[in-house]
């Protein structure tokens, strides 16, 4: 569980830089790199830094404007694919992680852009759900981190009133099942496309946050491993779970790529 202990090392260089106020998604992703490469070097893995990749575009064919992971990293095997290859816990070699950084220095909460930080949640989830080609053995991680308890710097509620489940379920610890379904965002949300769509999705979300909150420069961390779920687009569904046989695999993978397709508008969305 190499990138888990990354995340968890990771608290430790948030806190120990000198300009929280600078700190920004690249500074976020670089050190989950620097933690990541301390855990493979810990494991004696020979030249690690070629098994941990910025910016690698996306494994899908032809993805939509060539998107790009924020951070991939492959594990090799070391001689123990029950551990490192265990579907049962969302292992895998080949992990493409989006990461996002919450962090507005002293800004009051009432300039937050809590909704345009929930379209780039909610995209970066679909981005990992549909532009990793699901043909080898991959993960995908959903890295989260605030400046600020997440209530203040996502909308957790419509304006209408309920809850955003799959939101409140990204952020809290522990194995569930997600559902997140567009009909019920408003159209500032969805932008000018009017797509069906539904996702479900069981995760397993690790965290850490501060027992009190009594001081300025704190986190709240989640990093979210999507370990299977099914999307479905109109009359399309496709199926992603990681102890499937592969010739079902290959059934599904004409419905991914039409699901693609018909999600470029949405997935080209920049929030």
């Amino acid at each position: 569980m190499i990138l888990e202990s990354a995340f968890y090392q990771l608290l430790g260089n948030l806190l120990d830089d000198d300009c929280p106020r600078e700190q920004c998604e690249a500074f976020l992703v670089g050190h989950m790199a620097m933690a990541v490469l301390l855990e493979l070097t810990a494991r004696n893995i020979p030249n690690p830094t070629r098994l941990i990749k910025l910016e690698k575009p996306y494994s899908f064919k032809e993805p939509p404007s060539r998107f790009r992971t924020d951070l991939y990293v492959k594990v090799p095997n070391m001689g123990t694919s029950e551990y490192f290859g265990n579907t049962s816990y969302g292992l895998a070699t080949d992990n493409w992680i989006e990461a996002t950084m919450f962090s507005y220095g002293t800004g009051s909460s009432g300039s937050i852009p809590k909704t345009q930080n929930t379209v780039r949640i909610a995209l970066d989830l679909l981005r990992l759900c549909t532009l990793v080609e699901d043909t080898g053995d991959n993960a995908r991680y959903q890295l989260l981190v605030f400046d600020r308890p997440p209530s203040e710097r996502v909308a957790l509620r419509y304006r209408g009133g309920g809850t955003r489940e799959w939101l409140e379920g990204l952020l809290t610890p522990g194995l569930k099942e997600i559902c997140f379904d567009l009909s019920q965002e408003p159209q500032s949300f969805r932008g000018t496309t009017n797509l069906e769509l539904e996702l479900k999705a069981w995760v397993n979300v690790k965290s850490f946050e501060p027992a009190v909150a009594a001081t300025k420069q704190l986190y709240w961390g989640f990093l979210c491993n999507i370990i299977s779920f099914t999307l479905t687009q109109g009359e399309l569904s496709y199926e992603h779970e990681p102890q499937a046989p592969v010739d079902k695999k290959r059934l599904g993978l004409d419905n991914h790529s039409d699901i693609v397709d018909r999600l470029r508008p949405l997935l080209q969305a920049s929030p």
